[in-house]
């Protein structure tokens, strides 16, 4: 029971922080991209996208240092390319834009949103019913004494006053209760498959272009320091 009831905690707090940081996400991905392209007859565009992959990959970053709370197997952190040796601040700047997995970050921040926003729905709603079901006995007795108060039982059928309410709540709070884990377990799966699958991790060669990482020998040295940096933020935030 202990587990469960850990493991419904953390699928949770991982359905619910994941919407925030999608929408963050999107936002700055669109918003970004979008400007730089616009910007790009006059040049400016290039550092604004560049910046924008950049932060496409920092959130992706965070999503798969959460994921370790929700997954027995976490994706294995992809390999980014990194600068060659001698780059000036200029290419160093645009570099970003020359990584392949950069932009399979920013799409995936993208395609997240309307997963994030059904995991999120999804969860809220059956602790709602649960909770909201199981509590009526506190609160139901209140509300029956509304003047012109109608209740679901009396609306299907099942008669009018506080009993067959009372009967009906009780009934709908037990079985979402009694389902909350494995359906916020499927809601979390739902979002992490987003965050685990290639679009989000990508899959790289095991080199590419200038500079380019072995996958194999895991991420770069900027890849390592923002991951340990996230899974600080992850521990702390999802416990």
């Amino acid at each position: 029971m202990r587990t469960i009831l850990r493991r419904l905690a953390a699928d949770t707090r991982y359905t619910l922080l994941c919407l925030p940081l999608s929408i963050v996400g999107f936002v700055l991905v669109v918003t970004g991209l979008a400007l730089g392209a616009g910007l790009l007859p006059i040049v400016a565009g290039l550092p604004v996208a560049a910046l924008t992959l950049r932060a496409a990959r920092g959130i992706a970053i965070v999503d798969r240092a959460w994921l370790t709370n929700v997954l027995a197997s976490p994706p294995a952190p992809p390999g980014y390319r990194s600068p060659p040796a001698g780059a000036g601040a200029w290419s160093r700047l645009l570099d970003p834009l020359r990584c392949a997995q950069s932009w399979f970050d920013a799409l995936g921040a993208v395609l997240r949103l309307p997963v994030a926003v059904a995991g999120f729905a999804v969860t809220v709603t059956w602790w709602s019913l649960a909770l909201g079901g199981l509590l009526y006995p506190v609160y139901g007795a209140a509300t029956a004494r509304i003047p012109g108060n109608t209740t679901l039982a009396e609306l299907i059928g099942l008669g009018a006053g506080y009993g067959p309410a009372l009967a009906l709540y009780l009934g709908i709070g037990a079985a979402a209760a009694l389902t909350l884990p494995a359906v916020v377990r499927g809601a979390a799966l739902l979002v992490a498959g987003v965050g685990q699958g290639p679009v989000a991790v990508g899959a790289l060669p095991a080199s590419y272009g200038t500079g380019a990482v072995d996958a194999r020998r895991g991420p770069t040295a900027e890849g390592a320091g923002a991951g340990a940096a996230a899974r600080a933020v992850s521990s702390t935030v999802l416990g």
